[in-house]
C-alpha cells in the first residue's frame, strides 16, 4: 500500500510550475531567460532572487547599480577586456524627459567624451538615450527610498531588461557643438595666419645718457 503524501504539500499553480521549472542555474543571468519573464515573474525575481536590471547599450549589457547610480558591465562571453563602468550622474540626465543621455564609442564600449574638441563627425559614436533610474530599477529605488511598499514606483508592466535608444550623431545634438567647433576652428587658424605674416616691431636702441623713463 502506497504512503499518503504530507497534508502540507501545495500544489503550485500550473504558470508558477513552469517559472520555477525553466529558472535553471545556467539561465538565471541569461539575457534571453529576463526577457522571456512576465511584469509578475520579473518582482519575484527582483524582489526574492536579487536579480538586477539589465540595460542593453549598442548590443552590450550592463547591470543597474541604483544605490551608485552606475551601469556596470556584464561580462559577455568571449570578451577579452573589462568595459569601463558608466556614471549616471546629474550632467548627462534632463529633466524634462526624465532620462539619460550620453555619446557612446561602440568600439570602445564606453562613453565618449571629447565631443567638446571635435570638429567633425567621430567615427563608431552614437547618441544614446537611456531610461530615468526609476523605470530602470523601480524595486530597486524603493529600497534606496526606504519604502514599505515595493510596488511604489512601479508605473508600468516591470522588466529586468531595458534596450537604450540609438540615435545617430547627425541626428543628435552634436552637430551643434560640432558646427561651433568648426567655426571655433576656423577663427583661430585666421588669427593664427594674422600673426604669422605680421612685421615683428625693431628695437630702437636710446640714445646714449637718455635716461630710462
Amino acid at each position: 500500500m502506497r504512503a499518503a503524501g504530507p497534508a502540507s504539500a501545495i500544489v503550485l499553480p500550473l504558470k508558477k510550475r513552469e517559472y520555477m521549472k525553466k529558472e535553471k542555474p545556467e539561465q538565471f543571468d541569461d539575457i534571453a531567460f529576463r526577457k522571456s519573464l512576465s511584469s509578475q515573474e520579473a518582482f519575484e525575481a527582483r524582489t526574492k532572487r536579487g536579480m538586477q536590471p539589465v540595460v542593453d547599450i549598442a548590443g552590450w549589457p550592463y547591470y543597474v547599480n541604483v544605490r551608485w547610480n552606475l551601469l556596470e558591465p556584464r561580462l559577455v562571453m568571449g570578451e577579452s577586456k573589462v568595459r569601463p563602468t558608466i556614471n549616471l550622474d546629474k550632467d548627462c540626465y534632463h529633466n524634462e524627459t526624465g532620462e539619460f543621455s550620453l555619446y557612446y564609442h561602440t568600439k570602445k564600449q564606453a562613453p565618449f567624451e571629447d565631443l567638446d574638441y571635435a570638429a567633425s563627425l567621430p567615427k563608431n559614436v552614437v547618441f544614446v538615450k537611456i531610461p530615468g533610474i526609476y523605470e530602470l530599477d523601480p524595486v530597486g529605488m524603493a529600497r534606496e527610498d526606504q519604502l514599505a511598499d515595493p510596488h511604489a514606483y512601479i508605473k508600468k508592466p516591470l522588466q529586468l531588461y531595458h534596450t537604450a535608444a540609438i540615435i545617430e550623431l547627425k541626428d543628435s545634438p552634436a552637430m551643434d557643438i560640432i558646427q561651433q567647433n568648426k567655426q571655433e576652428l576656423k577663427e583661430w587658424r585666421k588669427l593664427q595666419r594674422q600673426q604669422k605674416n605680421r612685421v615683428p616691431r625693431l628695437l630702437i636702441p636710446r640714445p646714449p645718457g637718455r635716461k630710462k623713463i
